[in-house]
C-alpha cells in the first residue's frame, strides 16, 4: 500500500514528513520550486510534516495529518 501527502510551497524548501507513532522519518526531499509538491511513503498513521526554508532557516510544520491511500 502506499500513502501520500501533498501541498503548495511558497519558497525551495526540504520536506520531511514524520510518523507520529514512533518518529521515524518516512519521507525527506528537497523541493526546488514554489508551487505544487507530492510525497509518497509506505507507512499509514497520522503525519508531521515540516517545510525548512532553504536560504533563511525559517521552519513550518503540521501536525495530524492523515496521508492520503494511493492505488498502486
Amino acid at each position: 500500500m502506499a500513502y501520500e501527502i501533498s501541498g503548495t510551497v511558497g519558497y525551495p524548501c526540504r520536506i520531511i514528513v514524520v510518523n507520529e507513532s514512533d518518529w521515524t522519518i518516512d519521507a525527506n526531499e528537497e523541493v526546488g520550486s514554489v508551487g505544487p509538491f507530492s510525497t509518497s511513503f509506505t507507512a499509514s498513521g497520522t503525519k508531521t510534516v515540516l517545510a525548512f526554508e532553504s536560504s533563511s532557516g525559517e521552519v513550518v510544520g503540521f501536525g495530524s495529518v492523515t496521508p492520503i491511500e494511493v492505488p498502486e
